[in-house]
């Protein structure tokens, strides 16, 4: 597995010429490159896959994507190629979308990085001629992702419905936040997520008189009082969407929305989804909402 780390090396050293800039790693130790282009980057993300079949050896996969500008990144696309939507092999562009390299005490690497850096200008060639086609099937695979979570909440929410009607289920200790407060939160899911624009639903709110709005320390109390219902509730929105991509207590670049004391966001398709609590300014109420917004943060540049 040493070979690994030295591999990365040398090809961010031979793709330097090519335009490629190495950006880091990622959360799961994948080597990622960036070249930037006329409203897209081009990525190469080199992943170590585990131990080959003879000792001291390691299984080293090369992926590459176009990332367009005019969305926000994909997260975990590496070893995701098809959810990826463009991604393009180095070697022979075949429908697999990677190929795999093995590296051992053994390998000449100087030399397979030679041969990974001589198929790399092909490569980007082909995706920089397929982008248009690569675009297309991206957002096709983003917009099947919102309606088949649509079509989920529909489903969960007709249940959820006859449950909140049913008060054995209602009183049960084994009742979820979300039912003992008579929310329904996969069809207010399905509502939000069916709109064409950026959508807020108000879950609690809690107003102030014109003598509280000078408190700090009760506004402070009364924060800290939407974000435990918002724990409370996270763990529900996590078994209808998934794990979160982020969360946090600051403000985020995907939330128009100011003075976030608290908040969790999930990926669906081209939207985002996030339970958030903010309280703006001295006055105003402090909020728990579901906020959903678009991905897509402004019209598509044109592709070279």
């Amino acid at each position: 597995m040493g070979e690994f780390p030295r591999f990365c090396e040398l090809l961010a050293e031979a793709s330097k010429s090519m335009g490629f800039r190495r950006e880091g790693s990622d959360e799961a130790g994948n080597c990622i490159f960036a070249k930037p282009g006329a409203g897209y980057t081009q990525r190469l993300g080199v992943s170590l896959i585990g131990r080959g079949t003879r000792k001291a050896e390691a299984e080293v996969e090369l992926v590459m994507g176009v990332e367009f500008d005019d969305f926000d990144r994909e997260l975990f696309w590496i070893g995701m190629p098809k959810t990826h939507g463009g991604v393009i092999p180095l070697r022979l562009l075949n429908k697999s979308a990677k190929a795999t390299y093995r590296c051992s005490a053994e390998t000449n690497l100087i030399e397979l990085v030679g041969e990974i850096a001589a198929l790399m200008p092909m490569a980007c060639s082909e995706l920089a001629r397929r982008s248009d086609k690569i675009r297309k099937t991206y957002e096709g695979i983003l917009t099947s992702k919102v309606q088949n979570a649509r079509k989920q909440m529909a489903i969960l929410a007709e249940r959820r419905t006859k449950e909140l009607r049913s008060r054995k289920n209602k009183i049960s200790v084994n009742a979820t936040a979300s039912l003992l407060s008579g929310l329904n939160l996969p069809e207010i899911l399905g509502v939000l997520l069916k709109s064409k624009s950026d959508q807020r639903h108000e879950l609690e709110s809690i107003e102030f008189d014109e003598l509280e709005s000078h408190e700090s320390g009760l506004t402070d109390e009364r924060i800290s009082v939407l974000i435990e219902q918002a724990k409370r509730i996270e763990p529900e929105l996590t078994d209808l969407l998934g794990r979160p991509v982020a969360s946090g207590d600051t403000q985020h670049k995907s939330l128009p929305i100011n003075g976030v004391c608290y908040y969790a966001l999930w990926s669906v398709g081209w939207k985002t989804i996030s339970l958030v609590v903010s309280h703006e300014d001295a006055g105003l109420p402090c909020l728990l909402e579901i906020v959903v917004t678009e991905r897509r943060k402004q019209k598509p540049s044109k592709q070279r």
